[in-house]
C-alpha cells in the first residue's frame, strides 16, 4: 500500500502547476489552476486550485480544493457514495436545510492524465488547519489548547452530527483530528465523507443501492468505535451492529486528544483486536460493550 501512496504522489507531483480543463456542457468549458497538493492518501489527492474560467456556479478567480482520484473496482462504489452523500449536503445548504460546518461539493469532472483516468470533485477550499495538525504544534510547544476553544468545537461539532444523524441519516464513520478543520474564523469544517453512508432505509441510499452493510470495517484505528473494527463479538445475531453512536465515540477520542496531547505525557488508549474481545467474550448482552 505504502509503494502504491508512493507512486500516486509522484503523478500527482506532475499536475501540480498545470492548467485543466474540462467541459461542463457542449459549450462550456471551466478550468483550473493547479497550485498545490493539500493531501495525498491510498485512492486520491486533494489539490489547492484557483478558477481560471468559471460559470453562474464556479466563480472565476476563487480557490477551490480538487480532489483527484484513480478509480477501481475496490473504491468504485464508494467514490459514488461519497459524491452522492455530498451533492444531497450541497442541495439542502442551497436551500437553507443544511450545516454550515461541512464541506460543500460544487461539481465533479473526469480528467485523463499521463493515461490515468482521475474523478475530480470540485469542493470548498477551506482556509485553517487540521485539528490533527494542531495537535502536532501542542505536542511540539507541550502546551494545551484554550479550553474554551475546545468547547466551542465540541459545540459545532456536536451540532453537525445532530443534523447528519437526526436531520439526513447519515454516518461520517470518520471522524478524526485530520478531518475536521478549524477555520481563520475559529469555525470548524467537516471533511472526508469517502466512508459516510445512509443509515436509514427510505433515504437515499434505497434508491441509489448504496445502503451498505455495517459489517464492514471501515475508519482510523485509533478514532473509530470497536464496532465498526471488530464487530464486536462473534455471537451477535444483528449483522447490523453499529449505529450513529460510533461518531459521537469518534468525536469523543478526538476531544480528549485535543485536551491532552500527547507532549503533556497523555496517551489515547489503542483498542486491539486482542484486547477488545477479550474484554468481551464473555459477554452475552448486545448492549453490554466493554473498551480497554
Amino acid at each position: 500500500m505504502a509503494e502504491k501512496k508512493k507512486k500516486l504522489e509522484e503523478k500527482i507531483e506532475k499536475l501540480i502547476g498545470q492548467e485543466i480543463i474540462y467541459k461542463k456542457t457542449f459549450d462550456k468549458e471551466i478550468s483550473f489552476k493547479l497550485i498545490s497538493k493539500l493531501q495525498c492518501g491510498f485512492f486520491g489527492s486533494v489539490i489547492k486550485a484557483q478558477c481560471i474560467k468559471g460559470d453562474e456556479d464556479i466563480e472565476m478567480d476563487k480557490i477551490y480544493a480538487l480532489k483527484f482520484q484513480i478509480i477501481s473496482k475496490k473504491n468504485e462504489i464508494d467514490y459514488l457514495r461519497e459524491k452522492t452523500i455530498l451533492y444531497d449536503l450541497y442541495n439542502l445548504y442551497k436551500k437553507n436545510k443544511g450545516s454550515n460546518y461541512i464541506m460543500k461539493l460544487y461539481g465533479d469532472f473526469e480528467l485523463i492524465k499521463y493515461e490515468d483516468n482521475y474523478c475530480v470533485l470540485i469542493m470548498e477550499y477551506c482556509e485553517g488547519i487540521s485539528l490533527g495538525n494542531i495537535i502536532k504544534q501542542c505536542n511540539t510547544l507541550k502546551e494545551r489548547l484554550n479550553k474554551i476553544l475546545v468547547i466551542k468545537i465540541l459545540y459545532q461539532m456536536l451540532e453537525t452530527l445532530i443534523f447528519l444523524h437526526n436531520g439526513v441519516h447519515i454516518i461520517h464513520r470518520d471522524i478524526k483530528p485530520d478531518n475536521i478543520i478549524l477555520g481563520n474564523d475559529n469555525n470548524i469544517k467537516l471533511l472526508d465523507f469517502g466512508l459516510a453512508v445512509y443509515l436509514a432505509k427510505d433515504s437515499v441510499d434505497e434508491k441509489t443501492s448504496f445502503l451498505v452493510s455495517r459489517k464492514s470495517i471501515k475508519g482510523c484505528k485509533l478514532f473509530v468505535a470497536p464496532e465498526i473494527l471488530f464487530n464486536a463479538k462473534t455471537n451477535l445475531k444483528d449483522e447490523n451492529l453499529y449505529d450513529y453512536g460510533v461518531d459521537i465515540f469518534s468525536l469523543g477520542f478526538t476531544i480528549y486528544s485535543l485536551m491532552h496531547p500527547k507532549g503533556k505525557g497523555y496517551n489515547l488508549p489503542e483498542i486491539t483486536k486482542d484486547n477488545f474481545r477479550e474484554k468481551n467474550k464473555e459477554n452475552t448482552e448486545n448492549d453490554c460493550l466493554v473498551y480497554p
